[in-house]
């Protein structure tokens, strides 16, 4: 049996001050759980934090860190709160985001938290590793500055199951994507994740694609992006995404991105009869379930798995990748932030743009668009230009700015 209790008793006498009850920002920014003001995460905030996840009801949580001292520390301190919430974890101890991605979606996990260490941090994950809904990330924000949690009894607590072999599971589910192997093909691999490097080249080798030639692959820290280059021409990892989705067209298939990601391929899609669909990275609504059930089954957020699948694609089509890229339209992208002096929101509804998940779209018909979204938990927005080269994407992005600055000094 459950009991509910108070964590620490009178707040005066706690290390840690949380914020208000009327005051919810602090806790959550855009790369997860960071802890309110200048305190961060701290072990002490990781047991409550677990303690609140643990009170979700969400089943086994999966749980996994970076191998860096602090991850690991923090790791630990979440398991513990969980567990003493009489949850049980999946502990996949020290990998990268994306085989803890796999993991999550192996063994069917509604809810998993992933410890960096630098600066640190959790991010807390919904099904098969996409970010969690604003909703649970509220509920625990609520849970943490009410004190609610709930505490097992000590022969209820929570078991730790050992996944740490996952790594073996990752390196076959990579082979089984190019049945038909890799032979004649040659690469080379790099990241800045040792790991993440072994891996892929060891699993390309196996598969017969020989080190060298003129083709790289890197990889990105964490193993969710994929960059390409070759001979001059060079794939960003939202071109690399791009790339992934005119092999799924070609089969009548729909692709599932964020909502970030550059509208241009919308156009693509529907010239081949298939469909775009979009996923928030703060989900609240259910409005975008069908774009987060589509991604859960794609490997968008997988560079080393769309490696494979490239690789594959390039080796059966008999393609190199300066073919591919005449498949895909021109795609150039501008990122921005710019800091408010008010609420988000209020700027928000004075632009005049289309709806467009947690932001607003801008739609420039000669030129290209930009989509403005809120910066979680600041007073800021991130903007995304996009337009057929960097140059005009650039002039999008200032003038938007320009536009915001104008309406700043006006409201």
């Amino acid at each position: 049996m459950k009991e509910k209790y108070s964590i620490g008793g009178h707040p005066e006498n706690d290390p840690i001050m949380l914020p208000s009850q009327n005051h919810l920002q602090g806790f959550f920014d855009e790369e997860g759980l960071s802890g309110p003001g200048t305190f961060g995460l701290t072990p002490e905030l990781a047991v409550r934090a677990g303690s609140a996840i643990g009170s979700l009801g969400a089943g086994t949580i999966g749980i996994a860190c970076d191998g860096s001292r602090t991850s690991r520390v923090l790791s630990q301190a979440f398991a513990a709160g969980i567990q003493g919430a009489g949850v049980s974890v999946m502990d996949f101890d020290h990998v990268f985001e994306a085989m803890f991605h796999f993991g999550m979606r192996l063994n069917a996990l509604s809810m998993g938290i992933y410890l960096t260490g630098e600066p640190p941090r959790a991010r807390i994950l919904g099904e098969c590793g996409l970010p969690a809904s604003r909703q649970i990330e509220q509920e625990i924000e609520r849970r943490l500055i009410q004190r609610e949690f709930y505490q097992a009894h000590p022969r209820k607590f929570g078991i730790a199951m050992d996944l740490s072999g996952i790594s073996s599971l990752y390196v076959t589910e990579l082979i089984r994507m190019a049945p038909e192997g890799l032979e004649g093909m040659s690469a080379n691999v790099h990241s800045e994740n040792p790991a993440a490097e072994y891996i892929l080249s060891d699993t390309l080798y196996r598969m017969g694609c020989e080190e060298g030639g003129s083709l790289h692959l890197e990889v990105s820290p964490d193993g969710t992006q994929l960059s390409i280059s070759q001979d001059g021409l060079f794939f960003c990892p939202k071109r690399t995404i791009a790339a992934y989705g005119w092999t799924l067209f070609e089969r009548s298939e729909d692709l599932a991105v964020d909502y970030d990601f550059p509208r241009v391929l919308d156009h693509l899609a529907e010239s081949r009869g298939c469909h775009i669909l979009r996923y928030q990275n703060a989900s609240s609504g259910g409005q975008d379930e069908a774009g987060r059930k589509l991604a859960a089954h794609q490997w968008t957020k997988d560079g080393s798995m769309l490696a494979v699948v490239l690789l594959s694609y390039l080796h059966r089509h008999k393609m190199t990748l300066a073919e591919l890229d005449r498949q895909i339209p021109a795609l150039a992208v501008k990122e921005a932030q710019i800091s408010l002096t008010m609420p988000p929101a209020r700027i928000l509804s004075q632009l005049k743009g289309q709806e467009a998940g947690e932001g607003v779209l801008l739609q420039d018909n000669s030129r290209g668009t930009v989509l403005v979204r809120p910066q979680k938990n600041r007073n800021a927005l991130r903007l995304f230009a996009e337009a057929a080269n960097f140059e005009i994407a650039q002039e999008l992005c200032t003038d938007v700015i320009q536009k915001v600055q104008d309406l700043m000094g006006r409201l």
